[in-house]
Parts: structure tokens; C-alpha cells; sequence
């Protein structure tokens, strides 16, 4: 009987302790899977990344003071942390912020850039026209140059070229191009040589001295005395009359 009762609770020890390795051995394992898969870093993550909403065409984006591009401008990945943001723009006034972008999000910066001056972008063929904006001088050729509200004369001058001119009403927030085909100033002929004053000149002195010579030989060659004179002087026999007092 004794021995019955022994074998009995070695069986149900023996059945007790498999029980626990069967129950608690893939708890123990499922517990290390999970302690591993914590340890790895996600494979996806969401990238970080900062989007620029109402950036107007043409307009630089500066990152920490590093250029990232112009608009249109897609999103762009940055670390997480605080950043530096400057958006600038010929004409328009500048737009600057720092933000604070967490790990995964994409923030949103609308950019909000008032216009100043009308932007005009000149070039000129040959290049290197002086602009004038107003009889002032803005430049030379190819050249930007920023116009407030208003009329304007504009003029581009280059030697040996016709001068251009334009009038402009300029509007704020607005960009513009004038491209310009300068016209050269044709060569004057060479004057003909009867057109040089220097030539008039010379004949007219080659005239008054060959005059001048002339009356000098006519007065050397005459005689001192005329025949009539040579007729009444022996004798005395000639009386003259004077046509005034007849």
C-alpha cells in the first residue's frame, strides 16, 4: 500500500513538472522575441520633413543659412530639432522663423512675403548699356533693377549706338523683362574736297594775292611820266582845264 501511494505522487510530481515547462517555456521565449524587436529600430519611420505652403515662384529657401532651393519647392527632409528658416526674394520683403520640427512630422511653414518694388531685368545687345532710370544711373547692362510705384522713363545709352527709351508704370509684386536691340549709328562718308573750309580758305588767300601781285606790277611797270605830260613840259604849250569849274 505504502508503495502504491509513493508511485502515485512521483507521478503526479513528474506530470506537475512538465506541465510548468510546457506553460512557461514559449511565455519565456515570446518574452525574449519581444525584448529583441524593442531593441531594433523601426524599419519605415516617417520621414522629417518641412513644407513651405504659398512660396511664390522664384522665391530662395534658406535652411540654417544653407540654400535648399527656390520655388516651386517640394517638401524638405530635415534632422528633428530647431531650425533656421529665410525665404527672400528680389522685389518683396524678407520672410524669416525659426521652427521646431519633432521626429516623423511634417511641418507645415506658410511663407508670407509682402511686395516693395516693381523688378525689371534688363539686357541689351551688344551688352554693357548704361541705364538710366529717371536721368539717374541704375547700371549697366544685363542688369536688375527695382522700380517703386509709378511712371518711370527708362533710357539705355551705348557709344555708337542710338539711344533706347521707354516709359514704364511700374507696380509692386510684379517682375518684368526689357530686352533690347540696339541700333548702331551709320558712318558718315568722308566730306568731299570741296566741302573742307580749309580748302575755300586757301583759294580765297591764293585769290587776294595773286590781286595784291597783280596791282604791285601794274604800279612798278607804269612810267613815271605820261606821254601828255612829256608833250606840254618843254615848252609849256599845253593849257589845261579843269572840268570842275566849266
Amino acid at each position: 500500500m505504502l508503495k502504491r501511494l509513493l508511485a502515485l505522487a512521483m507521478t503526479w510530481l513528474f506530470v506537475g513538472v512538465a506541465a510548468s515547462l510546457v506553460l512557461v517555456g514559449p511565455a519565456d521565449a515570446q518574452r525574449r522575441r519581444g525584448r529583441d524587436t524593442a531593441r531594433q529600430p523601426p524599419t519605415a519611420a516617417q520621414p522629417t520633413r518641412v513644407v513651405f505652403d504659398l512660396l511664390p515662384d522664384g522665391a530662395e529657401v534658406l535652411i540654417d543659412e544653407s540654400s535648399v532651393g527656390v520655388g516651386p519647392l517640394g517638401p524638405v527632409d530635415v534632422e528633428p530639432g530647431e531650425h533656421s528658416v529665410r525665404v527672400r526674394l528680389q522685389g518683396f520683403t524678407e520672410y524669416t522663423d525659426v521652427v521646431t520640427v519633432a521626429r516623423g512630422q511634417e511641418l507645415h511653414v506658410p511663407v508670407d512675403l509682402i511686395p516693395l518694388a516693381h523688378v525689371l531685368a534688363v539686357t541689351s545687345t551688344p551688352s554693357g548699356a548704361r541705364l538710366f532710370v529717371d536721368d539717374r544711373f541704375a547700371g549697366e547692362t544685363p542688369t536688375d533693377v527695382e522700380l517703386i510705384d509709378g511712371e518711370h522713363a527708362l533710357r539705355l545709352s551705348l557709344r555708337g549706338f542710338e539711344d533706347t527709351l521707354r516709359t514704364l508704370t511700374a507696380v509692386a509684386g510684379q517682375r518684368d523683362t526689357w530686352a533690347v536691340e540696339l541700333v548702331a549709328i551709320p558712318e558718315q562718308a568722308p566730306p568731299q574736297w570741296y566741302e573742307d573750309p580749309i580748302v575755300w580758305i586757301v583759294a580765297g588767300a591764293s585769290v587776294v594775292a595773286v590781286a595784291v601781285l597783280a596791282i604791285v606790277i601794274a604800279v612798278v611797270a607804269q612810267p613815271s611820266d605820261s606821254q601828255l605830260d612829256q608833250f606840254c613840259m618843254p615848252e609849256g604849250r599845253c593849257i589845261r582845264f579843269d572840268p570842275m569849274f566849266m
